[in-house]
């Protein structure tokens, strides 16, 4: 079973685009859809979609029947994460609400709450967290700060493997001083092989993760 975890910056402009990085790609040949049918991964997690539609996903539907996604409510083409899997989770949530604001801090009222930047999903084996951190200082401390409260008392609810997809700035140290272990990219609670895949299309290369 394999993850690979993709920053996007535009899922449409990333379908349009070649391996070698050319803006000359389409649906039935482009930079992602030459990603997985070399490594075939069961998960694939995207950060920074940058889409309000579902239809964005074009091609990638048909290659996973799950698709669970957190997208900008009120700004079309910003930020937004996506989870697509051949397995069914568990459970999805997009917000923080399974915990109480005076447990993990306020949240509700946040703007960043409206803008697509969290999504969590619960396998059998493994919890999966797709992040994308706001890029404003003041907003990325109060995000990374709910986050982190989140991700602690889902610990405590949950006895497996957590997973970390994206890019966590601010909440890194709690992370960190935690003992997770930082690769590729992700952050995990357990070690797993990892590989950085160089590619021109994309702006950060691809991590690939074996789960075992």
């Amino acid at each position: 079973m394999s993850l690979l975890s993709v920053y996007v910056r535009g899922l449409a402009a990333l379908t349009r685009t070649l391996p070698n990085g050319q803006k000359k790609g389409g649906p039935t040949n482009n930079a992602l859809r030459a990603l997985l049918t070399e490594h075939s991964p069961c998960i694939l997690a995207l950060q920074d979609v940058q889409t309000s539609s579902l239809g964005a996903f074009g091609f990638l539907r048909g290659v996973y029947p799950h698709l669970h996604v957190s997208l900008s409510r009120h700004r079309p083409r910003h930020s937004g994460v996506a989870l697509l899997s051949l397995e069914r989770p568990e459970w999805v949530e997009t917000d923080f609400s399974r915990y109480d604001e005076e447990w993990i801090g306020s949240y509700r009222d946040a703007p960043w709450s409206y803008e697509g930047r969290f999504l969590a999903a619960k396998f059998a084996s493994h919890l999966i967290l797709v992040v994308h951190a706001p890029s404003e200082s003041v907003a990325c401390q109060a995000w990374s700060t709910v986050l982190c409260l989140y991700v602690m008392h889902l610990q405590q609810e949950f006895d497996v493997p957590f997973i970390v997809c994206g890019r966590l700035h601010d909440g890194a140290v709690f992370f960190q001083e935690r003992g997770w272990v930082e690769a590729g990219g992700l952050w995990m609670t357990r070690t797993h092989p990892v590989s950085r895949l160089a590619l021109p299309a994309f702006v950060s290369p691809p991590t690939l993760l074996t789960l075992e």
